[in-house]
């Protein structure tokens, strides 16, 4: 028998929010839940999951309608903090293969990687600022 998962769970694994979620469900963009039959409570199996995932990836319901995901507005405080907490990170982890740079190093670095390293693992953006900063010296 498939594991059984709730709704707080899916909620969990989809990035929503239990409101955001039920909204969607009540527009027919998500499959109906099962019923716990101990307790009644809505569970999702891993082939519901599995659609969820998919009306996500799509932004097609189940019901064949599209939707548009809402999104966060991003506060310029907010950006900044982030992009300084990543610069730090690869400070350090630059200096674990002994390499001492400055963030502004490290910003100029990043206009020479595809995209400015968008769409990338943060290991692989580390590694190609490595051999960059190793050949500038």
């Amino acid at each position: 028998m498939d594991k059984l998962i709730s709704v707080g769970d899916l909620c969990e694994i989809l990035g929503l929010s239990k409101s955001r979620f039920y909204a969607l469900l009540r527009d027919g963009i998500f499959p109906e839940p099962m019923r716990n039959p101990s307790n009644n409570r809505p569970v999702f199996n891993a082939e519901q999951t599995e659609m969820c995932r998919q009306v996500l990836r799509t932004h097609i319901g189940v019901n064949g309608k599209p939707w548009t995901p809402n999104r966060k507005k991003k506060t310029a405080a907010r950006a900044s903090a982030k992009k300084k907490d990543a610069q730090e990170g690869r400070i350090v982890a630059l200096a674990g293969f002994g390499i001492t740079t400055t963030a502004g190093e490290i910003e100029k670095a990043m206009q020479s990687l595809p995209d400015d390293g968008r769409g990338m693992e943060e290991a692989e953006i580390v590694l190609k600022l490595s051999n960059i900063l190793r050949n500038k010296a």
